[in-house]
């Protein structure tokens, strides 16, 4: 494979973020075995995905022609019959971190370039669900404690945004794929814990003891074969900075980073040379930033600063990925905050015409938060979504992606 396919490209998409946790996520909407998609009427389905699959509402975006440049090469590659490997990662909230929507849009883009393999894994939780994968873990807790603070503390942390730390002598998380990759190669950050050491099991393998070495990252690369399984257990103080895994075939890799309660200068508040490290190990190929929504609970809402944050934000990542595409998505409806939503909509909006990015709003098409609502995507508490809204979002984010991409 040429060294040009291998080329870092990102497409930066900012959507909403939501103020409450996933856990309210995961109380209105349980994780399906099989796309709840199916259980939509009639009259609320749209013709069919590129890939396969139906989304009810048909997004539009606007820009792409300037924006996802790369994207759109990929895609047409695939559609060629060319296999690549495209790799996403979903910067974002509780939406992204409950799973559905990063889910549902990974399983339509499978269905177009492939499954590249279950990408990044929060592990050392076991909070935040992802379908095809159990998780267990014991021992942990978050650092920073309030990872969705926006204060710019420096803060070194792995890709997901938030590390996992052993509090006690058993610490231990465990991971299973029911992924039916003959192999899938994965690589675990671990950071801390120097002169103590980490036990790694894989399968029914004997465990492996681990050196680790002063305050520094190490990052342990290794493999499995079905049953995917494996069992790490941490030395107290040191702490889990992710698991990311690859299948041997290309595809799509999609990687949920969801950080419950998040705006845009939470990235921000992140050392910038640690998140250009991560940024650039990852090589990725489409980054959807999902941030936005927990602005709109601010008063009065301040647009030009959101602005500002954006623009830095798309600054950093073409900084370590000097060939990014870029797409925003704005901020979903909220129920008591219609005036600010839409607001922030058009302000990131025009900052995106701005900076050369392509985007997609929600607010636009729902027109208020009763109309979301009204379809089924907006659950109980007026700000976080159905099961089924999830679901349909990421599927409906997909088809915007993966529609005629000559479109202006």
């Amino acid at each position: 494979m040429s060294a040009s396919r291998h080329r870092a490209l990102v497409t930066l998409v900012v959507a909403g973020a939501v103020v409450f946790g996933a856990a309210v996520i995961r109380r209105q909407a349980r994780v399906p075995e099989a796309s709840p998609s199916a259980s939509a009427s009639p009259s609320s389905v749209a013709p069919s995905l590129e890939g396969g699959g139906r989304a009810p509402h048909a997004f539009e975006i606007t820009g792409r022609g300037r924006g996802l440049v790369r994207f759109t090469s990929l895609l047409r590659a695939a559609r060629e019959g060319s296999r690549e490997r495209v790799r996403v990662l979903v910067f974002g909230d509780s939406h992204v971190q409950g799973g559905l929507y990063p889910d549902a849009l990974r399983a339509r883009l499978v269905e177009v370039f492939g499954d590249g393999g279950p990408g990044y894994v929060q592990l050392g939780s076991a909070e935040h669900p992802r379908r095809g994968l159990r998780l267990r873990a014991r021992g942990f807790e978050p650092n920073p404690r309030a990872p969705s603070s926006p204060i710019r503390d420096e803060r070194v942390v792995g890709l997901g945004g938030v590390d996992f730390v052993a509090t006690g002598e058993a610490a231990r998380a465990e991971l299973e794929s029911l992924s039916p990759a003959p192999r899938l190669a994965w690589e675990l950050c671990v950071r801390g814990g120097a002169g103590r050491e980490l036990g790694l099991r894989i399968g029914d393998a004997a465990p492996r003891r681990i050196q680790l070495v002063g305050a520094a990252t190490t990052r342990l690369p290794f493999s499995t074969t079905p049953p995917h399984r494996l069992t790490v257990d941490v030395p107290r103080g040191a702490a889990l900075c992710g698991l990311v895994g690859s299948s041997e075939e290309p595809g799509a890799v999609v990687d949920a980073l969801g950080v419950n309660g998040a705006r845009i200068a939470t990235v921000l508040a992140r050392s910038e040379a640690s998140f250009a490290e991560e940024l650039a190990r990852a090589a990725p190929d489409l980054v959807i930033v999902a941030l936005g929504t927990n602005e709109t609970s601010d008063e009065p809402v301040r647009a030009p600063s959101y602005q500002a944050e954006l623009a830095e934000l798309v600054a950093r990542v073409h900084r370590s990925a000097p060939e990014a595409s870029c797409l925003v998505v704005g901020p979903t409806p909220r129920a008591d905050r219609d005036a600010a939503s839409v607001a922030i909509d058009q302000a990131l909006s025009g900052s995106s015409r701005e900076l050369g990015c392509a985007y997609l709003s929600w607010v636009e098409h729902f027109q208020s938060a009763a109309r979301a609502k009204e379809l089924g995507w907006l659950g109980p508490d007026g700000i976080h979504f159905s099961e089924r809204g999830y679901t349909e979002m990421g599927e409906a984010l997909a088809a915007a992606l993966l529609r005629d991409e000559g479109s202006p």
